[in-house]
């Protein structure tokens, strides 16, 4: 990935051995982590933190002494750049993680495919040259049990199927009982609702070709997915791109 780091560099903190002891082979599993440190407890990880600062920590919520939320709060006030990954069996405290500006929340069992996805978002996050996102970026999605921490940002379009709708991301794919008009009201203004079963993120974009009469196909970036749009929607579209240009000329 493009200005990713050479090294990503982690502490883990979880109180339970044998849990620890997975998450670190599957940390170690990849080339480029390095794991600082493991420990068990809240305390430990403040003080391993403090005298060797980590790219990111692995941290369950709920461990004796300090909870991991006490412990992400603190390690932003030392470390304002470090990367939250929270490990958790439990989803009720999603939204306080969210308000940590989390990278991931990842519910146990752990798997290598999420410590992956996790691992993708901290070289994303460092990318950006320590410029931190704001929690108005985040998205919170729930499906059943899981619940999935998204930067609107990393979403190319999300599409409607039965009684679910798939969220199409760089990472990947996410699937949330959620609805389509639902999420439309929480994603910012980047995002385009081109069809009844559609909703694009325009800065994805990279062609609209004509089908037929009235009919377009829609291309991303990063994305081998194809999304439809009538002739209406296409106007309206390339209205807001008008309206986008201009504003950039004008310096608006």
């Amino acid at each position: 990935m493009e200005n990713a780091p050479e090294v990503i560099s982690v502490i883990i903190a979880e109180d339970d051995a044998i849990l620890r002891q997975a998450l670190e082979l599957h940390l170690r599993s990849f080339p480029r982590v390095q794991v600082l440190a493991a420990v068990a407890s809240g305390e430990e990880a403040v003080e391993m933190a403090s005298k060797r600062p980590p790219m990111a920590i692995f941290l369950d919520i709920r461990m004796p002494g300090k909870d991991g939320l006490s412990v992400a709060a603190r390690l932003r006030d030392i470390h304002p750049a470090i990367c939250l990954v929270f490990v958790t069996g439990h989803t009720e405290y999603a939204a306080v993680a969210y308000q940590l500006d989390a990278v991931d929340y990842l519910v146990k069992p752990v798997s290598r495919d999420g410590i992956a996805r996790a691992l993708r978002r901290i070289e994303r996050r460092s990318s950006q040259s320590g410029k931190a996102f704001s929690t108005n970026d985040m998205l919170l999605v729930k499906n059943n049990h899981q619940v999935y921490f998204l930067h609107q940002g990393d979403i190319i379009f999300l599409e409607k199927l039965s009684r679910k709708t798939i969220i199409h991301t760089e990472d990947g794919e996410y699937i949330t009982t959620e609805t389509l008009q639902a999420l439309e009201e929480k994603l910012n203004q980047d995002f385009f609702r081109c069809h009844k079963s559609f909703m694009v993120n325009i800065t994805k974009i990279q062609r609209i070709s004509p089908m037929g009469d009235r009919l377009y196909e829609v291309s991303f970036h990063k994305s081998n997915g194809k999304v439809t749009m009538g002739r209406k929607a296409f106007e309206q579209l390339c209205g807001i791109m008008n309206r986008t240009d201009a504003g950039a000329d004008t310096g608006r």
